[in-house]
This record gives structure tokens, C-alpha cells and sequence, in this order.
């Protein structure tokens, strides 16, 4: 019975080639754009998962309105995070700042620039789960 119905399915596909074709192609597309959002949904929502307290983190932007457009940045002004402890003691904890710099080095007749460098509060340890390598500290 199942093998009749695959012969009858197979000689429609073939009788009405251009028909199927179409078919066939729409439903590979929408089933490749179905799993694309899927994959793309998925890495969004695990996004920073590796953290014990991910559910507890956020993070402060800033928009900047002018009469022509709205610039989203992704950071706020320093004193932020130490107003916000002070105003609202129960619902923040601890506030980690962070800053991106870059240095000309200077040694002897060497220079050279030296980017990326972060500084960041020592807080920063306790909100995230950073697993160390190796520890600086003298023991």
C-alpha cells in the first residue's frame, strides 16, 4: 500500500516538473529560514550563560537624542554605578565600571602602542565568573 502511494506521489512529480520544482524550492527555503531563526534564537538566549549570576547581571546604555536621530551607546557616565548603590541599596549590589584605553610604551628608544587595555573595578570579580588561569597575587 505505502510503496502504491510513493509510485503515484513520484509520477506526479515527475508529470508536472515545473510545479514540483517550485514547491520543492519554497519548501527548502522555509525550512532553511526556519532553522536560521532558530539557530539564531537559541544563541541569544545563551548568551552569557557561562556566568553563575546571568540572571542578575544587566548592563546601562545611554540613548542621545538629536532632532535628526537617536545614538544608543553602550555605556554610561562613571559616577552611574555608585548613585545607583547609594538611591537603591536593595536592588544593586555591586556596579562594576569599565574603561578601554590605549598607551604609547616608552622604553629606551623603543616605542610602541599598546591598545586594549581595560580597567575595570575590582568588583567586576564578584559579578562575574571569570575562571583564572593564573593568579597574580604574591602568596
Amino acid at each position: 500500500m505505502l510503496r502504491n502511494y510513493i509510485k503515484i506521489a513520484l509520477r506526479n512529480l515527475w508529470r508536472h516538473k515545473g510545479f514540483s520544482f517550485i514547491n520543492i524550492i519554497g519548501l527548502a527555503v522555509g525550512m532553511t529560514a526556519c532553522f536560521l531563526i532558530f539557530i539564531f534564537v537559541t544563541f541569544e538566549l545563551s548568551y552569557d550563560k557561562f556566568n553563575q549570576n546571568f540572571d542578575q547581571v544587566y548592563r546601562l546604555v545611554t540613548d542621545i537624542k538629536s532632532p535628526q536621530e537617536v545614538l544608543h551607546w553602550s555605556s554610561a557616565s562613571p559616577p552611574m554605578g555608585p548613585a545607583l548603590q547609594r538611591d537603591y541599596p536593595d536592588d544593586v549590589k555591586e556596579y562594576a565600571r569599565v574603561f578601554g584605553a590605549g598607551f604609547l610604551m616608552v622604553s629606551g628608544e623603543k616605542k610602541f602602542q599598546e591598545n586594549n587595555i581595560i580597567f575595570t573595578d575590582p568588583s567586576l570579580f564578584k559579578i562575574f565568573t571569570f575562571p583564572f588561569v593564573k593568579s597574580l597575587r604574591a602568596e
